[in-house]
């Protein structure tokens, strides 16, 4: 939930700009982000690329991201020790009912249906916030026509780096219930979310997706 709302809270929606004189008098703002020389060469080691990539796009929320990772290991071996156990000791969901209340403390169910709801409930959050995980780049980075966006990975602490090229990323479908349905792009198979005004300047998107406009800035 404190994801949703913060995501949320950072969605804007993304309009064309068609020239620069649009771009200074459109109501979009964008957050130009300022890094010093350090810290983006820091990120850049950390995500294991080259000198000639500079960073394009910093997302928000990102302790909040490797937080849930954390999250999401952690409940998943749990749930994994407990379907193990079960099946190594031939516990039925009467026996694990019983074991996980511990006096009149502390009563996890109180009897097999609340404990099957809660463990399917645990697997329903793990499997949709792993999705939104996998879909929401922490950073992308731009060397000429190739993009390297990088994203937490399943493990806690370590991050994956997925490559693509210019022009091969498109927008998908603005359908659905979700707030940030018109921030969902596609590439390769590969589904992300992107909040247009954490781009470092905002012809680094339609450049992203090869849109032409007259101010790119050129190198």
């Amino acid at each position: 939930m404190i994801i949703a709302f913060n995501l949320c809270r950072h969605l804007r929606p993304i309009k064309p700009f068609i020239s620069q004189r649009l771009f200074h008098q459109s109501p979009i703002r964008f957050k130009v982000m300022n890094l010093k020389p350090i810290t983006e060469e820091s990120m850049r080691i950390k995500d294991k690329l080259t000198h000639n990539f500079k960073i394009i796009y910093r997302a928000p929320m990102q302790s909040y991201i490797k937080a849930l990772s954390i999250a999401c290991a952690v409940t998943s071996a749990g749930l994994a020790f407990i379907g193990i156990h079960a099946y190594i000791n031939g516990l039925t969901l009467d026996d694990l009912q019983q074991r996980s209340s511990y006096g009149d403390r502390f009563v996890v169910s109180t009897n097999t249906t609340e404990l099957a709801l809660f463990m399917v409930s645990l697997v329903v959050f793990n499997i949709v916030m792993s999705l939104t995980i996998r879909r929401y780049p922490l950073r992308i980075w731009r060397n000429g026509e190739n993009y390297v966006a990088v994203f937490q990975s399943h493990i806690p602490f370590v991050c994956r780096n997925f490559s693509f090229m210019k022009g091969q990323m498109e927008p998908m479908a603005v359908k659905g219930v979700l707030p940030w349905k018109d921030a969902r792009y596609v590439v390769n198979g590969q589904r992300m979310i992107l909040l247009d005004q954490y781009f470092k300047t905002p012809s680094e998107l339609h450049r992203m997706l090869n849109e032409k406009y007259d101010y790119y800035v050129k190198e």
